[in-house]
């Protein structure tokens, strides 16, 4: 009952990226049943799940929203986790988009980011959809 969220009751979960989170669902179903809705922060780099795309549609299923970080769609993180945060993009599990950005060469990243034209539409939906109604409101 002392949770900070983002907004409203928005709460961004985070994991460590070793190993995959010890009853992860019941936690996530702990939230939801306290009217939080969960984002779990940037999905595409916990690498355990790489292997088990079919996991994280589970985890949309069950009401938890995807923020992507937007390093992921180069390779600063690597070739899986830049083909993993364009699956997920494509797939249209993001809900959200995030920067991290700690310092210049992040931007730079940010700005050599190559995406085909469907990835563009849909990168652009989130950002329209999330300025109106989430982050800038």
């Amino acid at each position: 009952n002392n949770l900070f969220p983002l907004k409203e009751n928005y709460v961004l979960v985070e994991m460590s990226y070793f190993q995959p989170p010890i009853h992860l669902e019941e936690t996530l179903h702990k939230l939801i049943l306290k009217n939080y809705i969960p984002v779990l922060a940037h999905p595409e780099r916990y690498v355990f799940y790489h292997p088990r795309k079919t996991y994280l549609k589970t985890l949309k299923n069950m009401g938890c929203k995807f923020q992507l970080n937007m390093l992921s769609l180069t390779e600063h993180y690597g070739k899986s986790t830049k083909t993993m945060a364009k699956y997920l993009l494509e797939e249209q599990l993001i809900d959200f988009v995030a920067s991290d950005i700690h310092h210049e060469n992040h931007i730079e990243h940010i700005n050599n980011i190559v995406l085909d034209k469907r990835q563009k539409q849909q990168l652009s939906k989130i950002i329209e959809t999330t300025n109106n109604t989430f982050l800038l409101s």
